[in-house]
């Protein structure tokens, strides 16, 4: 008899951070991702709004919540967050991940490359990423783990 428990990866999220976007999912359970640059350990109850696809796009990629899609996004989006690699490897990896869950080899290569050529809008944290980081941080330390196991250099 098979007893193991069943957690959803992610779930939609009613009341999202206030410096998010208004349309999020949120993990459900710690997410460990294995890229060709090292491990991107993700928290329980990080936030993540998908991929950034405008909706005039998601009949050509997907949508931002596509199932072969989120667990790209969230790296991510974690990725972009804790600066634990490079802009250009946080790229690199999500295009691995999109290929590992099984999407179209064209369309990750079109999000890859809209990636490397606009996704240094985004790299650098302002407030309101500051201010989720340490969020979430303080979630971390609420369950009596380190930031440092998530990436994260938080002294």
């Amino acid at each position: 008899m098979n007893t193991d428990i069943y957690i959803p990866l992610y779930e939609p999220c009613l009341y999202p951070h206030y410096a998010k976007i208004r349309e999020c999912v949120k993990l459900k359970r710690d997410l460990l991702v294995d890229t060709r640059f090292g491990e991107v350990f993700i928290p329980d109850g990080f936030e993540s709004d998908g991929a950034s696809i405008p909706s005039f796009a998601w009949a050509l990629v997907g949508s931002p919540f596509d199932p072969r899609i989120i667990r790209a996004a969230f790296a991510h989006d974690w990725g972009y967050h804790t600066h634990q690699y490079t802009q250009a490897q946080c790229d690199q990896y999500f295009l691995d991940i999109l290929r590992e869950d099984g999407h179209n080899m064209t369309q990750s290569e079109i999000m890859y490359w809209t990636l490397r050529c606009f996704g240094f809008m985004h790299w650098e944290n302002d407030k309101d990423d500051q201010d989720f980081m340490a969020y979430n941080i303080y979630m971390i330390k609420q369950r009596g783990c380190d930031p440092k196991d998530y990436g994260i250099n938080a002294d």
